[in-house]
């Protein structure tokens, strides 16, 4: 089993991790049956919050039910941050509408990008009480996922929708390839709502588990083991029409295990991000203060090799500010400072000298060009960062890029 190690940076953040307000079937299951030995650099969470949409483009995004966007950054030299949203809807009568959406934040590992999900919704009765078939299309039928759903109200807004999956629901009865298949056939149980109430208070949330997953290979005498939870949580309260409050809470719990010929390896990885803030979303100076907490704790045991295992954790405490200026019908600069302080733990099992413990801050100056469509419902924006802590010796810190489109 090929385990993921990044060069420098590898990312976590956010679960935001889903991540960043809810808009989609979040698929917890990846078909990433590896298991990870996590090491993220200290200012981790810093790159995943610059490259982040900044608040106008969210709610432009969640009062949509037509968009795509792509916002990605740099991490090290070989790894990406990407977050990748679609999402279409056609309400064919008031009975029927049908919906695709994908949606991925990359982080810590290679993952293959998920499939596509049909949603065909009917709402019996012309109300608000929908029920709905959902399901993906690959070429291999053993990895179609398939679902149902049932709802309250319509979307974007002012709806609670249940959904159950099966994953890869035709897997043990349509594999001519090889022998494996799952002793336990994982599902997926999601509860996904949005709302805007009185017109003061927006609320978004999602929640979603994972059931047991067991997979053999018998080829070579391999099983793995997969099961883990997912929230998103988002309140914020209208002070006015242009600045709010607000807070998100997002995170993950995640176990998984592989057993093969001379392997026998797990972990256990847990994630939590708070972030509390002020905005203003003026057009013209829009503007954001807040502070984030984020934690992540992953603990990789090697049964085989004692040496190798590893308990890692990271928790950054950061507070950061951003500032949007236009200057033309089409441009506009976005700035951005983020300030944390980050602690770092490494415990190596058995204890050794080697265990560290890193304490320090971390700094990083975020600038962006920003080209726009005089609606205001197209944004393309050009990052660069820069390290504050380290200004002098290694001033870059890197670069992205993003596109949002709405309509």
């Amino acid at each position: 089993m090929k385990l993921i190690k990044p060069a420098k940076t590898t990312l976590l953040g956010a679960l935001e991790a889903v991540i960043l307000g809810v808009s989609g079937p979040l698929w917890a299951f990846d078909d990433d049956k590896t298991i990870n030995k996590i090491i993220l650099d200290k200012e981790n969470f810093l790159d995943i919050k610059a490259y982040q949409p900044r608040k106008s483009l969210d709610y432009q995004w969640y009062d949509s039910i037509n968009g795509a966007r792509v916002f990605g950054g740099s991490l090290d030299h070989n790894s990406l941050y990407a977050l990748t949203e679609l999402k279409f809807q056609s309400d064919l009568s008031q009975y029927v509408t049908t919906r695709i959406q994908a949606k991925q934040e990359v982080f810590y590992a290679i993952k293959p990008f998920p499939q596509p999900v049909l949603e065909i919704q009917v709402f019996p009765w012309a109300k608000n009480i929908g029920v709905s078939i959902l399901g993906t299309t690959p070429y291999d039928k053993r990895q179609a996922d398939l679902g149902v759903a049932v709802s309250w109200g319509r979307q974007p807004w002012n709806f609670t929708q249940l959904r159950w999956i099966k994953v890869d629901s035709e897997y043990n009865r349509k594999n001519p390839f090889d022998d494996s298949y799952y002793n336990e056939n994982p599902t997926t149980t999601e509860l996904e709502g949005a709302y805007k109430i009185q017109t003061k208070h927006i609320i978004r949330y999602s929640f979603s588990v994972d059931s047991p997953l067991e997979f053999i290979t018998p080829e070579i005498d391999g099983t793995f083991k997969q099961k883990g939870y997912r929230y998103n949580f988002l309140y914020d309260y209208q002070l006015n029409d242009q600045k709010l409050v607000g807070i998100t809470a997002r995170g993950f719990k995640e176990e998984k295990s592989s057993d093969e010929i001379d392997l026998h390896q797990d972990q256990n990885t847990t994630f939590t991000s708070i972030d509390v803030y002020w905005a203003d979303v003026n057009p013209d100076k829009e503007r954001r203060l807040g502070l984030q907490i984020d934690t992540l704790n992953n603990r990789f045991n090697d049964h085989i090799d004692a040496g190798n295992s590893l308990k890692y954790s990271l928790d950054t405490l950061q507070l950061y500010g951003t500032r949007r200026v236009p200057y033309g019908a089409h441009t506009a600069w976005d700035f951005g400072v983020h300030l944390a302080w980050a602690m770092e733990e490494k415990l190596f099992t058995p204890p050794e000298s080697a265990d560290e413990q890193n304490d320090s801050f971390q700094g990083k100056f975020r600038t962006s060009f920003e080209y726009f469509s005089l609606d205001r419902k197209s944004a393309l924006q050009l990052h660069m960062s820069f390290e504050l802590d380290n200004l002098l010796k290694s001033p870059l810190n890197g670069g992205g890029a993003s596109f949002q489109k709405v309509f």
